[in-house]
C-alpha cells in the first residue's frame, strides 16, 4: 500500500530527530548511539536510557520553596547546552521542563526530545505558516509560524526558567490559540509577583 502522508512525516520528524541528535556531543544532552532498520522495515535508534525525573515533575514534587529554588542550580547546564547545539547550528525548537530531565545520583540536567530541531541550514527551518512546538514554552515566531533562530530557544528557555521560579508557565489560558494569543500580545507577570521570595 502507498504511505500515508502523515506516516511519511511521521518517519521524516524520526529520522531528523536521529540524525540531528547524533551529531550532538555534550554531558547535558541525552546522546543517540544508534539508529538503524529491523528486518520489518521498522525505523530505530537507540539512546541513553536517563534515570530520573523531568524538570517539570520535579518541580511539581517540590515542597518547599527552597527545595525549588535549589533546581535552579541546573540553569548553568541548560544554557550551556543550548549554547553548544547553537553553536552547531542546530536549533531545538521545544525546550520546555518536560524536555529536560534531572538524571537520579549523577545531579545532572539533560536536554532531551530534538524531534521538531532543524540545523539552520535547514530549509523547513525557515518555512512560514507552520506552528509547531508546545504552546507554553513557545516564542512568538513559532506561534504565528514565522521564521525562527537561536532566539525562539532563549525565549523557550526563559519560560522553563519562569517555570522552575514559579510553578507555572507566564503565559496561560484555557486553550492553545488564547496561549499563543497571550505570547504575542500580553507581557508575563513579573516573576517576584507570583513569587515574592524570588
Amino acid at each position: 500500500p502507498t504511505p500515508s502522508r502523515e506516516s511519511i512525516e511521521a518517519v521524516s520528524r524520526f529520522l531528523q530527530e536521529a540524525r540531528v541528535t547524533g551529531q550532538l556531543e555534550h554531558p547535558s544532552i541525552v546522546p543517540v548511539y544508534e539508529l538503524g532498520r529491523r528486518r520489518d522495515g521498522t525505523l530505530y535508534y537507540t539512546m541513553k536510557l536517563v534515570r530520573g525525573r523531568t524538570l517539570a515533575s520535579a518541580i511539581r514534587e517540590a515542597a518547599t520553596m527552597p527545595s525549588r529554588l535549589a533546581l535552579l542550580s541546573h540553569f548553568v547546564d541548560l544554557c550551556q547546552a543550548i549554547a553548544y547545539s547553537h553553536s552547531r547550528r542546530v536549533i531545538h525548537r521545544d525546550i520546555k521542563p518536560a524536555n529536560i530531565l534531572l538524571e537520579e545520583s549523577v545531579e545532572r540536567v539533560l536536554i532531551s526530545d530534538f524531534g521538531l530541531a532543524r540545523t539552520v541550514d535547514d530549509a523547513t527551518l525557515t518555512r512560514t505558516g507552520v506552528v509547531a512546538g508546545t504552546p507554553h514554552y513557545m516564542s512568538p515566531e513559532q506561534a504565528t509560524g514565522q521564521p525562527v533562530d537561536h532566539r525562539s530557544d532563549l525565549f523557550s528557555l526563559g519560560s522553563s526558567i519562569y517555570f522552575m521560579c514559579t510553578g507555572r508557565p507566564p503565559f496561560r489560558a484555557e486553550h492553545a490559540l488564547a496561549i499563543l494569543n497571550r505570547i504575542c500580545n500580553d507581557r508575563h507577570r513579573p516573576v517576584d509577583e507570583v513569587n515574592s521570595d524570588i
